[in-house]
């Protein structure tokens, strides 16, 4: 097995060093990285956390899931919850229902990207346990009013429109009702 030569890293950009470290077997390294790039190039998260998830693992979860709660990350909240869809796992999908039950009521565009991104797992085929957590969540999320500031209306829109798609998907009989108390 060949070693990266170190004295050639510096040379990369910080992305390209990311993956280098994690195809070199050096997760550690491209961890750190990644936590370094995300406090040395502001301009740069939203493609840092979309290399990220290419790292597929259990560590990268964890890492994602870490950033995801931090309010320091917040502007990359919704970033996160869409990459998540790239690492299907029971793991993401209750970091994601997690999300949209948070009492803190994340931003509108935070909860209408994790929607979206389990109605993309949905499809994933989880099994019945994991659907009924779905539904249960998404049919709570169209319970709830949920405070909504007037520039994030549509997002509020489109997160429960996206909410009952993934219900009719889901079989659940009471969609096509909740599609019409919308309207």
């Amino acid at each position: 097995r060949r070693q990266l030569i170190p004295e050639l890293l510096g040379y990369l950009q910080p992305l390209d060093r990311i993956v280098a470290y994690w195809q070199d077997g050096q997760p550690d390294r491209a961890f750190d990285t990644i936590q370094k790039a995300l406090q040395d190039y502001p301009e740069r998260k939203q493609a840092i956390i979309e290399t990220s998830a290419g790292l597929r693992s259990l560590e990268t979860i964890a890492r994602l899931e870490g950033y995801l709660r931090d309010s320091d990350y917040q502007d990359l909240h919704e970033k996160i919850a869409t990459v998540m869809t790239l690492l299907p796992s029971p793991r993401v999908l209750d970091i994601l229902l997690a999300k949209i039950q948070d009492d803190r009521k994340p931003p509108a565009k935070v909860r209408r990207a994790a929607v979206e991104a389990l109605e993309r797992m949905s499809q994933a085929g989880f099994g019945a346990g994991h659907a009924d957590k779905i539904k249960s969540a998404l049919t709570q999320l169209l319970k709830d009013a949920a405070p909504v500031e007037r520039s994030s209306e549509d997002e509020e829109a489109l997160a429960r429109l996206a909410a009952v798609r993934t219900l009719g998907e889901l079989g659940d009989p009471t969609a096509l009702a909740q599609l019409k108390s919308l309207a």
